[in-house]
Parts: C-alpha cells; sequence; structure tokens
C-alpha cells in the first residue's frame, strides 16, 4: 500500500488532502477545512471514485464574505457536479456592477459588465449550497474537528484532532 500527499492552494488557504490506498484498493480522502475550496475539493474527489472525509475547525458557518462572480467555466463544472441550476437561481447575471453600501443598500459606484459572462451572487450563500451538495453526495463533514497533526506511516494514516 502507498501513500501520497496533495496539495490544493485556495485563496490563501491551504487545503491539505492526504490520500491513502486501503486494503479493499478503494482510495480515501482526508480533507481539512469545508470552506468552498474544501467542498470543491471533495466534490471532486468523489466524482473520481474517492472515499472523502472533510474536518472542520468550527462548529457552524455563518453567512460571511461579499459577492463573488461565477464564470462560464466555473458553470460548466459546476454543472457536471449537479450545482449548476441552484447557483444561478441564487446569483445574478447583470449588464452593469454595482457597489453598495453594506449598511442603507446605496449605490456608491456603478460601471458596465462589457463581456464578462457568469453570474454574481453573494459567497455565504453559495457556500450554503456547496455544504448541502456535498451533504447529498454523502461525503460526511465533521464539524468542531481542528485538525492539530497528520502523520502518513505506511498504508495507516493517522490524524489529531479535537
Amino acid at each position: 500500500a502507498t501513500a501520497s500527499r496533495y496539495h490544493v492552494r485556495t485563496h490563501q488557504r491551504l487545503i491539505c488532502a492526504f490520500i491513502s490506498e486501503t486494503a479493499s484498493l478503494t482510495l480515501s480522502v482526508i480533507i481539512v477545512g469545508a470552506g468552498l475550496g474544501g467542498c470543491a475539493a471533495a466534490m471532486a474527489m468523489h466524482y473520481q471514485g474517492f472515499h472523502v472525509q472533510v474536518f472542520e475547525k468550527v462548529h457552524n458557518f455563518g453567512r460571511l464574505g461579499d459577492s463573488l462572480g461565477l464564470g462560464e467555466n466555473a458553470l460548466r463544472l459546476l454543472q457536471r457536479w449537479g450545482l449548476h441550476d441552484r447557483l444561478i437561481e441564487i446569483g445574478n447575471k447583470s449588464e452593469m456592477m454595482q457597489i453598495r453600501r453594506w449598511k442603507d443598500g446605496k449605490i456608491l459606484a456603478q460601471q458596465p459588465l462589457m463581456d464578462m459572462a457568469g453570474y454574481i451572487g453573494h459567497r455565504g450563500d453559495y457556500h450554503e449550497e456547496f455544504l448541502r451538495r456535498v451533504g447529498e453526495l454523502g461525503i460526511g463533514i465533521k464539524m468542531g474537528s481542528n485538525v492539530r497533526k497528520l502523520c502518513s506511516r505506511m498504508s495507516k494514516m493517522l490524524m489529531k484532532y479535537r
């Protein structure tokens, strides 16, 4: 049996996916972090046939962040993952981009989007749908699990978390 380590970089956060081969030759993946990047990595691994388990240190996610644009390439991938229709319902496709004051919604700036294709929605709403889809796929997320150490020895993986 072999063990290998993969790193997936996402926006200033390193998600470590440790892959180990079990006795039945089914590959298992552990993903540390259930943000958008961790959920995307979990879905990608799931659709490649891996058994996936996600560990997240927070107990509950809040609706954090700002707007996030999903372009056509991302939407094609999200179609394969079963998220396309849900995410375009959340987002909007507008000819103009507006920057608004968070407190009262007043438009502070506006500019044309020109040729930019895709949908813009709130990151927190997208994240909620990613989490929902991960659950639908049967991928477990252990919330409140602060991963402190990962060790790979031969065919076994040891993980310490609180």
